[in-house]
């Protein structure tokens, strides 16, 4: 499984290349914020509760990049570029961890709350959430196993929250 994890990873890795840097900095760096207002807007114009939503958003994606920095730690993974001796096509902080990725836990633990609540917006949000991940995969700076663990820490830390906090404790 490792084997097709780095082979599959290394294919994104080359076909990064292939790009002009800019296009996989944008991904891989910028489309979180633009991602960020959005979900922002479409909370402020389609929710009741406005403020409790994002509080709720906020707290989802707390959620999920505390459990990732429990993995990352419990589960240490040099990051592809510096594993494999690459070059990233983007800048990052280093000798941080690559597994799982922080940018596809935040991403997805609010794409995954919007679409529960929200779903006609909610799949552009999940496809923006898409874009970031394979943008740091195409960068270099993560494997693909990264960014679908992340992907899934961020879904259950929003399912987690709207459990918790909505359900049980009716906030």
């Amino acid at each position: 499984m490792k084997y097709i994890d780095i082979e599959l990873s290394k294919f994104f890795f080359d076909l990064g290349g292939s790009f002009p840097h800019w296009v996989i900095a944008f991904f891989a760096t910028y489309l979180i914020w633009i991602m960020g207002i959005l979900v922002f807007f479409v909370v402020k114009k389609k929710s009741v509760h406005p403020v409790r939503t994002l509080l709720f958003l906020f707290v989802a994606a707390t959620l999920a990049y505390a459990l990732n920095f429990i993995i990352g730690y419990l589960f240490f993974r040099q990051r592809p570029f510096e594993a494999l001796g690459l070059d990233p096509l983007i800048d990052v902080a280093y000798p941080k961890k690559s597994f799982p990725s922080d940018h596809a836990a935040v991403v997805f633990s609010a794409g995954a709350y919007i679409f529960l609540r929200y779903k006609k917006i909610a799949y552009f949000l999940i496809a923006l959430a898409l874009f970031v991940s394979i943008g740091r995969v195409l960068a270099g700076v993560h494997y693909v196993s990264d960014v679908l663990a992340g992907a899934v820490v961020g879904i259950g830390s929003a399912l987690a929250v709207i459990y918790i906090l909505e359900k049980k404790l009716k906030i």
